[in-house]
């Protein structure tokens, strides 16, 4: 026999629900004191009071780094009457591949308290995978803590106690007979094949473990659910489910170099408020009067001519608009300043658009050959092309 072998099966390849079988639920519940029975006397009715076992019942939902992955199940209804025995498989919503290194399912036994209202008996939680991320197997006594609902956070304010941390509560005890980790692992040891297996010994022993826990759960304060985790087995040969992620063991690219980030600014095509306001007020009509008998200083003045001497196909700035508009009365002197001028009106505004056409009437007529830049596509404004038309008609033949 070959003790050496481990058979083993991915939990990527494993394209089924998780199941978790529901056991008993062993020790005693304590009774609430007298003075909590006459603050709420809707205690005396409850579950707890009840002549046989009432009617619990076991709640189980899966979670991973504190955060539910999946809605929780229930038990279905069943009587008690000496003891807390459900025997029942639950089919979780989630499946092994999509089952965390880190997930745990947290467990609630509630008891019916009033209409419509059940309280928590208590809760527990236990990790589906081991510390080796291999899914757990078999029988699992799990401590209950009392009161309060099964904590899916990390780390958990109910962890599940297995039969190996029951020793922690009887160290004095255990001191005397033998260490149930020690018993635990070795019982784990033989479920996984690492074991000579002898059917009359292996019974005699079995028994004489289940005592030994009986007896220690017995003599512990606390309630112990007892649940059963899934076996695969095929063939007469049993795997354990390992944790692996499909694809996992793949490098991820990492970046050496900072690369430029393109951040995308969805106002960029938007009209740009300030500005407009600022054009708005720079070429209102109140401004008329003060600027017709407005002339630039030396510097102005050339960069005035500058603008004037640009070419045609050369894009104003707004603030060489803003200044070709701020000193149109003295342009209008300058035949070569009137298309620079045009391209300085928003003929979108009414009002700039009137102050346009009266001053164009009182320009100094420009050069025909100039004119030919007022019937381009940059000038739509029908007075405009009109006035480019009458000075081709004004030029000689030759």
């Amino acid at each position: 026999m070959d003790t050496d072998k481990f058979n083993y099966v991915y939990s990527c390849d494993l394209d089924i629900n998780v199941q978790l079988k529901i056991g008993s639920l062993e020790g005693k519940r304590e009774q609430k004191s007298y003075k909590a029975l006459l603050e709420d006397p809707m205690l005396r009715f409850s579950g707890l009071y009840q002549e046989n076992c009432s009617d619990l019942y076991v709640t189980c939902q899966v979670f991973a780094e504190g955060k539910p992955l999946a809605l929780p199940v229930r038990t279905s209804y069943k009587a008690f009457s000496t003891r807390w025995n459900w025997n029942e498989w639950l089919r979780l919503p989630v499946k092994y591949p999509d089952l965390p290194q880190s997930a745990q399912v947290a467990l609630t036994v509630w008891d019916i308290y009033g209409p419509g209202r059940a309280v928590p008996v208590g809760g527990t939680t236990v990790t589906l995978f081991g510390k080796y991320g291999m899914f757990r197997q078999g029988m699992h006594d799990l401590k209950v803590w009392p009161g309060v609902e099964g904590d899916g956070g990390e780390p958990t304010t109910t962890p599940g106690r297995t039969s190996s941390s029951l020793a922690e509560d009887q160290m004095g005890r255990l001191a005397k007979g033998p260490d149930l980790e020690v018993l635990s692992d070795l019982t784990k040891a033989h479920r996984q094949g690492h074991m000579v297996k002898v059917d009359w010994l292996d019974r005699l022993t079995f028994r004489e473990i289940e005592m030994i826990n009986e007896s220690e759960k017995r003599s512990s304060n606390f309630m112990y659910l007892m649940v059963e985790f899934p076996r695969v087995k095929t063939n007469d040969k049993e795997y354990s489910i390992v944790y692996y992620e499909k694809d996992g063991d793949e490098a991820s690219p990492v970046l050496t170099s900072c690369d430029i980030v393109k951040v995308p600014d969805p106002q960029m095509g938007m009209e740009n408020l300030v500005e407009s306001k600022h054009h708005k007020l720079a070429r209102s009509l109140r401004s008329g009067p003060s600027d017709h008998d407005l002339k630039p200083n030396a510097a102005t003045r050339d960069q005035l001519n500058i603008i004037v001497s640009y070419p045609p196909t050369k894009q104003l700035s707004s603030e060489e608009q803003d200044l070709v508009w701020k000193f149109r009365y003295y342009l209008t002197t300058q035949e070569k300043a009137l298309t620079k001028f045009l391209k300085c009106v928003n003929w979108d505004l009414p009002q700039e658009a009137k102050q346009a056409l009266e001053l164009l009437g009182k320009w100094r007529p420009m050069d025909v050959e100039d004119s030919l830049e007022l019937l381009s596509s940059h000038f739509t404004n029908p007075t405009v092309r009109r006035y480019a038309v009458a000075r081709l008609q004004q030029a000689d033949d030759e």
